[in-house]
């Protein structure tokens, strides 16, 4: 993911060299923006997702028996335990932040608690844990961070709203020709960066992984099905959802493009660029039926 930043920028700087006729030193200058932008990614990976969904630490004083699951569940995954916070909006969903140098965070919906019983929460909670010792959601932060800065500034509110007063928004699609432009360029580059980071081995493995935690394969099959059952079904960008962060997920909050709402296919399309990669709950449920891939007997702690 490094090489890629470093490269994708580089390129960047230098078609922007060729058009004010100095490539070498724009190319230079895209360059060193690469670098110091995947120092920032590395050094903000745990934080950007927390920020951008405004997740609230959840107090071990007040939720006693939610740090002790995840104490227990991260003692036998041989992992630091990670902190909790809460998301007070959405639908029922989890999601895991890591940092190799300082301690991870799962990340738990107001809905989830809601939706789904103690035993399924706890599987969840596994999951999560999962993902840490498996060293998956690490390099998933980071490149969410890289890949979805671009996309938070993108959909942001006031950006909106601001090119929205002067240009005319598309009724079919309800994006402006800017916005288009802007989700185009970098929808490519945000898939070939969450692809280099995301692992479908290691997702499988933390499936297998959280089943052998919790010993019951019926009640986290349970819990992935109810969380995708509550995913809105509308494209990405009318979501409070990022894209580039839907590999955090414990089910990704992105809808496939069989069940989305809107029939345009420029939305479809955009839609499939970020779901294309993630394997649906049918096919894990059905990996795990299979008895594969085995979870292995150690973890790298996070």
């Amino acid at each position: 993911m490094w090489a890629t930043t470093v490269l994708s920028a580089t390129l960047v700087g230098l078609l922007l060299g060729l058009i004010v006729f100095a490539p070498f030193v724009c190319a230079v200058i895209g360059a060193a923006f690469g670098i110091g932008y995947w120092a920032f990614a590395c050094w903000a990976a745990d934080r950007f997702p927390l920020d951008a969904y405004d997740a609230q630490m959840v107090d071990a004083s007040t939720s006693p028996n939610l740090y002790k699951a995840v104490a227990k569940l991260s003692t036998e995954a041989g992992i630091e335990t990670p902190l909790l916070y809460s998301l007070p909006y959405g639908p029922a969903n989890a999601f895991v932040v890591a940092r190799t140098d300082r301690s991870s965070a799962i990340v738990l919906s107001n809905a989830l608690m809601k939706s789904l019983d103690h035993d399924e929460v706890r599987s969840i909670l596994a999951l999560m844990v999962a993902r840490i010792a498996e060293s998956d959601a690490a390099a998933c932060s980071i490149a969410s961070t890289l890949a979805g800065i671009p996309f938070y500034c993108i959909c942001h509110p006031s950006f909106r709203g601001l090119i929205r007063d002067k240009i005319k928004v598309d009724p079919a699609s309800g994006l402006t020709w800017l916005e288009k432009a802007l989700i185009s360029l970098y929808t490519p580059m945000t898939m070939l960066t969450l692809r280099i980071a995301f692992d479908a081995t290691l997702l499988k493995r933390a499936d297998a992984t959280a089943v052998r935690l919790t010993g019951a394969s019926s009640t986290f099959a349970s819990a992935l099905t109810k969380i995708e059952r509550e995913k809105p079904n509308e494209w990405w960008g009318n979501t409070a959802f990022n894209p580039a962060t839907g590999i955090l997920f414990a089910v990704s909050p992105l809808v496939y493009t069989d069940s989305m709402a809107s029939t345009n296919p420029y939305l479809l399309k955009s839609q499939q660029a970020f779901t294309a990669s993630m394997p649906t709950v049918e096919t894990r449920l059905a990996t795990l039926m299979m008895g594969e891939p085995e979870a292995p007997p150690t973890a790298v702690p996070a």
